[in-house]
């Protein structure tokens, strides 16, 4: 008999799996067993990595984290040895495990962090991880697994908080400057989604700039909220140059006077400014706006949807909840133009005595306006979901809407953490919003998943930018 032979027949007889090439452990437990520390002749510890429940990735400065001994392996052939795999998952059920390789006990910090970032976030908090071990006889270049496919040593669950990045985003930015004549405590907030600052390092707000602010110059910086607490210009954030008029570039953080300084916008106009804090960039967007009032929003301009101004298509479009009467506003208030109707489904008059469009039914609905040819269409939103490489482009997953239509909510799957999709109405390419979690826009880039794993997912239409977040459950 063959030596190969002899091996699997001797481990069989011990209780170990069959022999084979090693395994990628792509099996999930769907209930996981008991620690086992002990089982058919082989006996592990924990590496000192993770005898306690709590793991901070920071603190090993090699590039490896001890994570299992062997103790001791029984009645094995002359030449045998003992090897490991690690399963690591943020689901109790392992059902979004990876595996990492174990070499002299340990895995890589790295590869750990890796599997973090991808499937958590890349917010610095510590968060639940679960680990398993596999354990392999190999001899003659052949491996076997020790007991079944379900046989894991030191399952357990750690605390993990993962490398720490080299820089700091704090959860809300406020807006200084001419808007509020420098007062720390008058400040204006930014609009953030509800994802993690790591996640989404976006943050943004509309001002408007009057043609007399515009002619001395619109001056502007932006305090953390800590500067905002503390009174303290120390970490205010600015631009690199002072009295910078471009409309977009690089900010830094630093003292009032030394470092950061003041930007200046000289032209009038309602802007959507961005701040990316991991970027350590800003832009400043003109927006030209239509306003919706009518019988949903109580004839207020203030209170309805604005739609934006597509200059690749040279209209205005966006979401809208009409029920019955409604107009179109150039201003937000009624001292702009106001367009009506003709009587005519699809076109407009700038007449001020002219009638009231109409929606016939009560919902939201996708508005296109072509203020120059004086025509608009209305399609009324049936239905809006999410779809992309989750579901192979196929039927999007559907979201449920708020009672004004204007926040839709629903439990999407990403299967995988590179996985890119867009939100779709109707069940129609017509009507599609991409970008990014904190800009949506009409036919914009494919997003990335925030991870693996099951999140509830909320689309904002009730102000510009559009917006949506991502919770895991």
């Amino acid at each position: 008999m063959k030596k190969l032979g002899i091996f699997c027949a001797a481990l069989l007889a011990l209780g170990f799996a069959s022999c084979d090439d090693k395994s990628d452990l792509g099996v999930a437990q769907v209930n996981p067993q008991e620690t086992v520390m002990s089982a058919n002749g082989v006996t592990v510890e924990y590496g000192s990595a993770l005898v306690a429940d709590q793991l901070n990735l920071d603190t090993f400065d090699g590039g490896e984290i001890p994570v299992i001994n062997l103790v001791s392996a029984q009645d094995l052939p002359e030449g045998a040895a003992v090897s490991f795999e690690m399963q690591l998952a943020s689901k109790a059920d392992y059902s979004d495990a990876v595996t990492l390789p174990v070499e002299n006990g340990a895995v890589q910090k790295q590869a750990w962090d890796d599997f973090f970032r991808a499937t958590l976030g890349r917010s610095p908090k510590a968060k639940d991880n679960y680990v398993r071990f596999a354990a392999y006889i190999s001899y003659d270049g052949q491996y076997s697994r020790v007991g079944t496919a379900d046989t894991w040593f030191a399952a357990k669950k750690m605390l993990v908080t993962p490398v720490r990045m080299d820089f700091v985003i704090e959860e809300n930015y406020y807006l200084i400057g001419t808007i509020n004549n420098w007062a720390l405590n008058e400040a204006y907030p930014f609009k953030h989604t509800d994802a993690d600052v790591y996640d989404d390092p976006n943050f943004t707000i509309t001002v408007d700039i009057t043609e007399e602010q515009a002619a001395d110059g619109w001056w502007w910086k932006v305090a953390p909220a800590s500067a905002t607490a503390s009174g303290q210009w120390d970490n205010v954030i600015g631009t690199v140059v002072n009295g910078d008029e471009a409309l977009e570039g690089t900010i830094k953080q630093g003292k009032k006077d030394d470092e950061a300084q003041a930007g200046c916008i000289k032209e009038a106009g309602t802007y959507l400014m961005t701040i990316n804090m991991e970027d350590m960039t800003y832009s400043f967007k003109k927006m030209e706006y239509l306003y919706t009032p009518g019988n949903s929003n109580n004839w207020s301009q203030a209170a309805s949807q604005p739609l934006y101004y597509n200059a690749d298509k040279k209209v205005y479009m966006g979401y809208a909840h009409l029920s019955g009467e409604f107009k179109f506003s150039s201003q937000a208030d009624w001292n702009g133009t106001n367009y009506g109707s003709t009587g005519e489904d699809g076109t407009l008059s700038t007449d001020g005595g002219a009638g009231n469009l109409n929606a016939a039914q009560d919902g939201l609905y996708w508005l296109e306006v072509d203020t120059e040819n004086l025509t608009y269409k209305a399609v009324l939103v049936t239905s809006l979901g999410a779809i992309g490489d989750m579901n192979s482009w196929g039927a999007q997953e559907a979201l449920s809407p708020s009672a004004d239509f204007l926040v839709w909510t629903g439990d999407i799957t990403f299967t995988a953490a590179d996985n890119a999709f867009k939100f779709r109405a109707n069940d129609n390419w017509d009507i599609n919003l991409g970008g990014s979690f904190s800009n949506l826009v009409w036919n914009g880039d494919n997003m990335v998943a925030p991870g693996v794993g099951t999140y509830t997912v909320t689309l904002d239409l009730r102000s510009i930018p559009y917006t949506c977040s991502a919770v895991a459950k």
